[in-house]
């Protein structure tokens, strides 16, 4: 571990998050795969947009994970604050139901969920093979992801300068 404390953080947390990212992207084309070929549901989408959309929201997946975590003391903690996220992020991002039969503030609310912007563009990308806001979304996505890795960064990078003068340690994603 002498050598881990001397690394630069970003090599830390993408060392830690791309393995993640991999899997996830991977594992996203098996679902479609098998729900394309196993169970026939209709997949009109090119690869390039699927690979696109999918690899952007899961950076903003595993991203907001690594954030939600580099906020928490423990892993109980940390267990509690994304599965308390999960809920309000299926109900308000569209994914339920449509976001235009929200309320104002509702809507509102759930722009500020990753899910938001992949939910619809990925069902318009299946069913119709072309989605209007794929690259605006997928690019919004990149953004939330990016912005969540770097407050993930300052977040770890803070706590290991406590950690160096032995403080607690904190739970890491």
């Amino acid at each position: 571990p002498e050598e881990l404390s001397q690394s630069h953080p970003l090599s830390i947390m993408a060392g830690k998050l791309l393995p993640y990212w991999i899997s996830g992207t991977l594992t996203f084309f098996l679902t479609i795969s098998a729900a394309i070929y196993f169970f026939n549901i209709p997949g009109r989408a090119s690869l390039p947009s699927l690979l696109l959309l999918s690899s952007t929201f899961i950076f903003a997946a595993v991203s907001l994970g690594a954030f939600l975590a580099s906020l928490c003391h423990s892993e109980l903690t940390f267990t509690r604050l994304s599965i308390a996220y999960t809920v309000p992020a299926f109900v308000l991002s569209g994914y339920t139901w449509p976001l235009e039969a929200m309320d104002r503030a509702g809507r509102i609310i759930s722009y500020t969920f990753p899910l938001s912007y992949f939910s619809n563009t990925l069902r318009e990308l299946m069913l119709a093979g072309y989605s209007p806001v794929l690259y605006q979304n997928s690019m919004i996505l990149f953004l939330i992801a990016t912005s969540l890795f770097s407050m993930t960064i300052m977040c770890y990078s803070h706590r290991k300068s406590h950690t160096d003068t032995k403080e607690q340690v904190p739970y890491q994603p």
